[in-house]
């Protein structure tokens, strides 16, 4: 029998991990894509299989990827997409009719809107709108149009599975309504982007219907689209619209005290120190996620535990 090659996708992941050792086992050569590095640490070497850092959102790498494993194994007879996978494996009757699935994106991607490629600081359409698909028992398939959030996926996903709780303090809310073709009253949607990595601006952001404003920390001053109008977000309307941006940014500050009550309950007070071992410090910080004045000694400030200038300090 011939051998295969496959490609795998999220080669990163626990069942991306898993999926290339089985195809390792039963004789695949594999080529695993992987931007993390402990991809590499975790896979034992072998001749059949060649992990490449690549990001599958640049069709160019992916295109060498391809080109690699069929330099080295001389064909490519799968891809293998994990998403696909997992739905398979949920689809028999047993599974599919007591199985919620969610796939939710924490963030899209620019390729060259406002002059940019990537994800970093910067809280546009092309960045914020992501990717949230549902499937449940007793939820018929449709397409819902109106702006929902990420917060909104947990209360959801508890409602569904009936372990609701009036008392749980959660900032999202039920979707539902929604999902059995009823409607929900519009509700404001806030974001940020707080990563440090080449010294960005810390940015927060409140889109309310066809409107979106962003504060941005470093100019310390805000920045106003009309999404009807301009769809692309390219026009700052701020200074026309004087009264639209002062009520946005009510509606930032108040946040700005829910978010600051929730870390309280979750983190301890504001401003507190967390102590990471080495090895994980240097990992957060090459993701962005820690504050790059953190001392030696491993003392660093988690990522969005502040309090951002437009609340006042």
């Amino acid at each position: 029998m011939s051998q295969r090659t496959s490609l795998v996708t999220g080669a990163s992941s626990g069942i991306g991990l898993d999926l290339t050792r089985n195809l390792l086992a039963r004789g695949d050569n594999v080529v695993a894509l992987s931007r993390r590095a402990h991809a590499r640490v975790a896979l034992e070497a072998s001749p059949r299989l060649c992990v490449l850092d690549v990001d599958i959102a640049d069709a160019a790498a992916v295109d060498h990827a391809v080109a690699r494993a069929v330099e080295l194994f001389g064909a490519l007879d799968l891809v293998v997409n994990n998403a696909g996978i997992l739905l398979a494996r949920l689809d028999s009757p047993r599974l599919r009719e007591n199985t919620m699935v969610v796939f939710v994106s924490d963030h899209g991607e620019r390729f060259g809107e406002h002059g940019n490629i990537g994800h970093g600081s910067v809280l546009h359409e092309e960045n914020l709108r992501v990717l949230l698909i549902l499937r449940a028992p007793g939820v018929a398939p449709h397409r819902v149009k109106d702006v929902v959030r990420t917060v909104d996926v947990m209360p959801t996903a508890l409602e569904l599975l009936g372990a609701a709780r009036a008392d749980l303090a959660l900032q999202g809310r039920s979707l539902t309504p929604l999902l059995r073709g009823d409607k929900l009253p519009p509700a404001p949607s806030f974001s940020h982007a707080l990563s440090l990595i080449g010294g960005e601006s810390r940015l927060w952001s409140v889109r309310d219907g066809d409107w979106r404003l962003i504060w941005d920390s470093q100019a310390n001053a805000a920045r106003l689209y009309d999404l009807a109008k301009d769809p692309l977000e390219l026009s700052d309307v701020a200074a026309q619209n004087t009264q639209v941006a002062e009520r946005l940014m009510g509606l930032l500050r108040a946040q700005c005290e829910v978010d600051a009550a929730f870390f309280g309950r979750a983190l301890g007070p504001i401003g507190t120190s967390y102590a990471f071992d080495e090895s994980t410090q240097n990992e957060l910080k090459a993701l962005g996620y820690v504050d790059d004045s953190a001392s030696p000694a491993g003392d660093v400030l988690p990522r969005g535990i502040e309090r951002p200038n437009y609340c006042g300090h």
